[in-house]
């Protein structure tokens, strides 16, 4: 388990994610006194140092989570809940940016942000489905003794979030969920979502060996530029913060950081509504042309 850097230099009203986090630090920090069952009993012991005290879903075989920790600047209150971000499909726990160092100093709160299962520096495996990735929400949770959280998920993350608090309610204080789809996803979507997964591979294999990170950026943001020639001012607005995927290099080449076939499936298998009952605060944060709807 990482621990984060405990200052930032990057005002959050500089960024929209930034503006985000110190929206849903001041809500949380609010609300904190309405929860009688806020106070935190988490270990913080690193997910691969400690067993589970609670017997696994039949059929389910964990994999190491990743996790970086982000501590307040003058330290986290022992009394409350900690914070758990989940990230989207072929994104990572760096895609957070500034977000969890925001969310630890408004909040006073330890904050975990994760890589999920097949991305980043987690365990792969070809078990990938939104099931799957909940319970090893769930797993991570009991693994580090932490009784309760709440979750911040986006897209991928979120629905498995969600899933989780479907499964274990008493484990969540309050859900934020943002572009994160809710029920069956339409034929018609999943198959954009095919094509943008297949058109990122093909990007990303088309990088030049032996360029640096920089470079290999520059070089994706003027492909996905040449894809959206006919409005590009748009594109270069949308990525000024940051791409929502991460690389990895080896031998001189660039690839996802993420085991691309699972996460695939993930994507575009069918499946069904959510079942179950979740009675704490839940709030579902879109996007004005986001495809996905509660």
């Amino acid at each position: 388990m990482e621990t984060g850097i405990k200052s930032t230099s990057t005002n959050y009203r500089d960024t929209a994610g930034g503006f985000l986090a110190k929206r849903i630090s001041d809500y949380v920090t609010a609300h904190s006194d309405s929860f009688q069952y806020s106070k935190n009993t988490s270990r913080s012991k690193p997910s691969n140092e400690t067993k589970c005290h609670e017997t696994p879903a039949k059929g389910f075989v964990p994999v190491y989570i990743n996790c970086t920790t982000f501590d307040p600047k003058e330290g986290h209150d022992e009394r409350l809940v900690p914070i758990i971000l989940q990230h989207g499909a072929f994104s990572s726990k760096e895609n957070w940016g500034d977000i969890p160092q925001i969310l630890a100093d408004e909040t006073k709160r330890k904050v975990f942000a994760l890589d999920a299962r097949n991305h980043g520096n987690s365990g792969w495996s070809e078990a990938a489905g939104r099931e799957i990735l909940a319970q090893d929400l769930i797993h991570f949770m009991n693994t580090n003794g932490i009784t309760k959280c709440i979750l911040i998920g986006h897209s991928m993350g979120g629905i498995s979030g969600l899933l989780a608090a479907l499964m274990k309610p008493s484990m969540f204080e309050m859900l934020f969920l943002e572009d994160c789809a809710v029920g069956p996803l339409p034929q018609k979507l999943r198959d954009s979502l095919l094509t943008f997964a297949s058109l990122l591979q093909e990007i990303v294999s088309e990088i030049p060996p032996n360029v640096n990170e920089d470079e290999a950026w520059i070089f994706i943001k003027e492909k996905v530029k040449q894809l959206m020639s006919k409005d590009s001012s748009k594109v270069k607005k949308r990525h000024t913060y940051g791409l929502p995927f991460t690389l990895k290099q080896q031998g001189g080449r660039y690839s996802l950081k993420a085991n691309s076939a699972p996460v695939i499936r993930f994507l575009t298998s069918p499946s069904p509504d959510p079942r179950g009952t979740y009675e704490g605060p839940a709030f579902f944060i879109y996007g004005t042309n986001s495809p996905y709807k509660v």
